[in-house]
């Protein structure tokens, strides 16, 4: 048999084999360099390792440690010895279940120092059972570190909001689901087990004059993609009136689509109410001003009326009756500027103005006894006062006058009450009130007040009742008078909830000034000459001509500079002066200084609509005045000593 050329033994086909075998092998080589290089590069630790963790391989060694040192070794030999737990636990979860699974550990380096890593193990399965392992181990230092501050931050935030009680929240408006945190609840007074609502159940929360508006700006936020935030008034389970502003932004998903928002909730009620406090101080100060205008003028109008009425009375009997009425309406009016002069004076003069001091417990036992006079018997007056005087820094007769305003004003209030058959009660209550402040407190069971009505309720003029029964200055005036003293008002009420006024002025140590009893009238004039200086000229035509038919010489000058120059001339040539206070040119005081810089022992009256004598007067007369006032004064002045 002849022998095949292409068989096994042929020398050219095996050398044939050979070299292709050898290029394979050079292949094989050359690809196990190229892992060997890329698996090397990569930053990483990348080992095989056996069944029960022993090093067979690795890529790349921390500083200061040889292959020696760690091939035969185990990975446990550096690692933490609190992690060979866990280690141990996922390298049997690879051999069970040939998937892989990771684990973090601290590895020990040449140095001795830790490093966190994150493992990932992965099975080298050869029939179908795990031989071998390979492990990824990644330095999560950085994001260790970045996690640490993230979570920091993140405290940071929580404290900050927490202490600003500041709520979080989040629509998601395509399941539309509202899911409030614990502050957003605690702001809108319901538990935390429902802070999950739908949007109209946040809408249904909302206070019913601003929901449309909510409405209006939620849907041109999702429209436009723009969310500027919100301030609306809730009312709480409770029915607590609460202020909320809410800011935040649009979440979009992936198609660039409005799908919700996201945003806090801050109760800024107090913040509202004292920006209403505010405005309705300047409000205030600028009506102040104005009736302080009004008054002024109005008083020397009401100067020279009455007392040419009462004098054309004392005249006339046959009009008398008649001129006695007009009389009793000028009364009434001048009456009703004391009361605007009072605001006008409370909203300008501001803290700290000088004033007696009164007992409030005794002034508020005093007027439950006056007003019982005029109270319906169907209510009930209960006075609750401290047994030991509590004194106040405000005038007596002022504190009693803005009692008697407030329990009229209560006393008004209950009539449906009584009406209907209903209980009518009102409550005068005194006591103190923290340190160096008393509490007096009115209040009653009547119709209460509407937010409109309470928030208006002390500007002057203001006023529900029906025409002819208040002027609307009682409360305004309450209001300037304990301002005035650094005190403050505040009312509680509600629609068929009653009404509290609530006065909180400082307290006083100093006992209360008992006032000087007048004397009888001294009588009129015996000649004497008295300068009359006031620039409105009906009012120096009506007190001149009183003074006169009394017995005195006048010389009325309606320029104060024409009157110190007068004066100047001849000093002794008059027995007493009349100033007014607020003239042109030179004011009433500056007049009297230069006056009484001539002459220091000058006798002068200060004549004004206001409660400040001029500095150096002998004595005051309010504007307007009456013709027995004026009288009296004048000549208890001339015969001082």
């Amino acid at each position: 048999m002849g022998s095949d050329p292409s068989g096994p033994g042929d020398p050219v086909a095996l050398a044939q084999r050979v070299a292709a075998l050898e290029a394979e092998l050079a292949a094989v080589r050359a690809s196990h360099a190229a892992f060997e290089t890329l698996v090397e590069s990569v930053p990483d630790f990348v080992v095989r390792v056996s069944c029960d963790g022993t090093f067979e391989y690795v890529n790349r060694l921390a500083p200061g440690l040889t292959r020696a040192q760690v091939l035969g070794r185990t990975i446990f030999d550096f690692t933490q010895p609190e992690s060979h737990d866990q280690m141990r636990a996922a390298m049997a979860r690879v051999r069970a279940t040939c998937a892989p699974a990771s684990y973090e550990a601290s590895g020990i380096g040449a140095g001795g120092q830790d490093t966190p890593y994150l493992s990932r193990i992965t099975p080298i399965v050869v029939d179908g059972r795990v031989v071998a392992m390979t492990i990824v181990a990644t330095d999560i230092t950085e994001i260790k570190e970045a996690s640490r501050r993230l979570a920091e931050h993140r405290d940071r935030l929580e404290l900050a909001a927490e202490a600003a009680r500041i709520g979080y929240w989040h629509w998601d408006a395509r399941r539309d689901v509202v899911l409030w945190d614990a502050t957003s609840c605690a702001h809108l007074g319901v538990p935390v087990a429902e802070g999950r609502s739908t949007y109209q159940g946040f809408l249904d929360r909302v206070h019913p004059a601003d929901r449309a508006r909510i409405r209006q700006e939620v849907d041109a936020s999702v429209a436009s993609g723009r969310y500027a935030g919100l301030q609306f008034r809730v009312t709480t389970p409770g029915g607590e009136l609460r202020w909320l502003m809410t800011a935040g932004r649009v979440e979009r998903d992936a198609g660039g689509q409005v799908s919700g928002l996201v945003g806090c909730l801050l109760d800024i009620t107090e913040r509202r109410r004292l920006e209403e406090q505010v405005l309705q101080s300047q409000r205030l100060e600028a009506v102040g001003q104005l009736a302080a205008g009004v008054a002024h003028n109005f008083n020397n109008l009401l100067a020279a009326l009455m007392p040419a009425l009462e004098l054309t009375a004392r005249r006339s009997p046959a009009t008398a009756p008649l001129l006695e009425d007009v009389l009793g309406a000028s009364q009434q009016a001048a009456d009703v500027v004391r009361q605007l002069t009072a605001f006008a004076r409370g909203t300008a003069r501001g803290a700290g103005a000088a004033t007696g001091v009164a007992d409030a417990a005794a002034l508020a036992r005093r007027v439950a006894e006056l007003s019982r006079a005029v109270l319906d018997r169907a209510i009930v007056l209960e006075v609750v006062v401290p047994p030991a005087p509590a004194l106040v820094q405000l005038d007596g007769g002022e504190l009693e006058q803005a009692l008697l305003n407030l329990v009229l004003n209560a006393r008004d209030a209950l009539e449906t009450a009584i009406a209907l058959g209903q209980p009518a009660r009102i409550r005068i209550e005194v006591a103190a009130a923290g340190e160096a402040r008393v509490r007096i407190r009115v209040a009653d069971t009547g119709a209460g007040m509407t937010d409109e009505v309470r928030r208006r309720a002390i500007e002057p003029f203001f006023t529900t009742k029906a025409p002819g029964r208040g002027t609307g200055l009682g409360l305004s005036s309450v209001y300037a008078l304990v301002t005035a003293r650094d005190g403050a008002l505040e009312i509680e009420s509600q629609p068929g909830g009653g009404t509290t006024i609530e006065l909180v002025v400082p307290a006083a140590t100093a006992a209360p000034r008992v006032a000087a009893t007048a004397g009888p009238d001294p009588g009129g004039g015996r000649g004497e000459v008295v300068l009359l200086v006031d620039d409105d000229e009906t009012v120096r035509r009506a007190i001149g001509t009183v003074l006169e038919l009394e017995g005195y010489q006048v010389r009325g000058i309606g320029d104060p500079r024409q009157a110190l120059a007068a004066f100047a001339a001849e000093p002794g040539g008059f027995a007493v002066a009349i100033v007014d206070h607020s003239m042109p040119g030179l004011s009433g005081q500056a007049l009297l200084d230069r006056m009484l810089a001539i002459a220091p022992t000058f006798r002068a009256i200060s004549f004004s609509g206001l409660d400040r004598p001029l500095a150096g007067a002998r004595a005051q007369l309010a504007k307007p005045v009456s013709t027995a006032a004026l009288l009296a004064t004048v000549r208890r002045v001339l015969d001082e000593p």
